[in-house]
């Protein structure tokens, strides 16, 4: 007899699937936003109401972001290891768990 819920071959596939397909889109839309935002001058995100700090938060997000995608996608490595949440978190928002 085993405790709590028995897990599936199935269940346990179309978890890591979705695990997978979720990363790997996100990092593909990581990167699309890094080329849209670099073509966005700090003057445009001014006029959005953003402050310069809000602006350097948002850029450091978005390089942070981007940097995962390339060594996500093999293009470059992490010599030290680095918390990518610094500045994520100053971005996501509530209803998101930032402690783990």
């Amino acid at each position: 007899m085993s405790v709590g819920t028995t897990i599936t071959k199935k269940e346990l596939d179309a978890a890591i699937t979705a695990i997978g397909t979720d990363i790997h889109l996100a990092m593909n839309r990581a990167a699309e936003f890094k080329y849209y935002l670099d073509g966005v001058l700090d003057e445009d995100l001014t006029t959005l109401t953003y402050s310069a700090g809000d602006i350097a938060n948002l850029r450091t997000a978005v390089a942070d972001i981007n940097q995962m995608s390339t060594i996500f996608n093999g293009a470059a490595s992490l010599a030290v290891a680095k918390d990518f949440r610094t500045f994520l978190r100053r971005v996501w928002g509530f209803g998101v768990d930032r402690w783990t």
